[in-house]
């Protein structure tokens, strides 16, 4: 098993199923946004979903595609003989970032959109409240045109 490995995916795809799997194994966890959360602590803004996209895209315009990636590197770099399972990369300049750790592995993971809208409908984690199979599908489409989760450059997939 690599040293790091890299998720990407989109909301509701399984990426939190591989995550505790991966923990057993004894793999540390960090996600990109952890750092995003951070920040938005520190400016006492409330951790919604469209509040974090936002925060996340200021932190990139500000310091580049891959500062997200660039600060977790970091991070886990104190702590550099653990395992760590690396989630939320969301674009090819965080990836490129990461890929600058020894043994890191990147991993697509994948469902199909009735699975990932089934599985957002189940949750409560939007703001409190359940979304609209349509508003879950515009999201869809939304992260399909921002993200690198359909890349050719993630070398597995699983469907879960």
């Amino acid at each position: 098993m690599p040293r790091f490995i890299g998720l990407t995916g989109y909301m509701g795809s399984g990426k939190g199923e591989l995550v505790k799997i991966l923990q057993k194994r004894g793999y540390q966890y960090i996600s990109l946004s952890d750092v995003v959360r951070e920040e938005a602590t520190k400016r006492d803004i409330e951790h919604s979903r469209e509040n974090l996209q936002k925060i996340g895209n200021e932190f990139r315009a500000q310091n580049g595609a891959g500062a997200l990636g660039r600060k977790v590197r970091e991070i886990i770099a104190r702590e550099i003989q653990t395992q760590w399972v690396i989630d939320g990369i969301r674009n090819p300049g965080e990836e490129e970032e990461l890929r600058k750790l020894p043994d890191f592995q990147m991993m697509g993971i994948s469902a199909s959109a009735e699975t990932i809208v089934q599985r957002i409908m189940q949750r409560k984690r939007e703001e409190g409240m359940r979304l609209s199979k349509e508003s879950i599908l515009e999201r869809l489409e939304r992260e399909k045109t921002m993200n690198i989760h359909t890349r050719a450059s993630a070398e597995f997939s699983l469907m879960m």
